[in-house]
């Protein structure tokens, strides 16, 4: 069944839905392509891809994945409508590919060039790595050193096929180590907000923009 929870992670909102009637094969063989050739282009092969790294056409280019760029749209305007007053657009400015198999995770990390982004969870297999959204409210970001999580707050988001997750670009998140042998598939989106008008503290809608050559 449908289900829309906006729960409150780290002190932040966070927007977590189930998406139904996608074509999962049909979304996993543009994926399974841009690996293809990620891995022909690069002459490599690894336990983690993302799509990011690959030139080319984005995940919300392929009309394989017009269906999920509608259903972000819709949800994006329904998390947006709960935490803010201000009429706001939302522009895909980004989206890739990720794919794990065991051994393979993704890195704690922001998206600093987005305002929202979104998880889209293809096909996860079991115990292939949930979403974890860490506290940042720490001093170890303003040491010379490299440190681990361990005895920072995290917490975990529990997804299954179809779950999407909507959440601020700047929460710092991961997918903690996949521990089977089946591939994991996700697609992320980075999101810009805009304004139609010109609000204080907004940034104006591209068609007022110009591009200084």
């Amino acid at each position: 069944p449908l289900y829309i929870m906006i729960k409150k992670i780290l002190h932040n909102a966070i927007y977590v839905t189930q998406i139904e009637g996608y074509n999962k094969n049909e979304m996993k063989q543009v994926m399974d392509d841009q690996h293809n050739r990620f891995d022909k282009l690069f002459f490599q092969t690894s336990d983690e891809f993302f799509g990011d790294h690959l030139p080319g056409k984005q995940i919300h280019q392929y009309p394989q994945f017009d269906f999920l760029n509608k259903q972000i749209s819709t949800h994006v305007k329904n998390f947006l409508a709960e935490i803010t007053p201000t009429r706001l657009h939302a522009y895909v400015q980004k989206s890739w590919s990720i794919k794990v198999v065991n051994g393979g995770r993704v890195q704690p990390h922001t998206h600093h060039n987005a305002d929202l982004s979104c998880v889209f969870y293809v096909d996860i297999p079991p115990n292939s790595g949930s979403l974890l959204f860490n506290d940042q409210n720490h001093m170890f970001h303003s040491l010379p050193i490299q440190y681990h999580h361990r005895g920072t707050t995290c917490e975990e988001v529990e997804v299954n096929d179809g779950t999407l997750v909507i959440f601020p670009s700047a929460l710092e998140h991961e997918v903690p180590e996949s521990n089977n042998k089946d591939w994991r598939y996700s697609v992320s989106y980075d999101l810009s907000l805009v304004d139609e008008n010109y609000t204080e503290g907004t940034c104006p809608d591209p068609k007022f923009w110009h591009k200084l050559d």
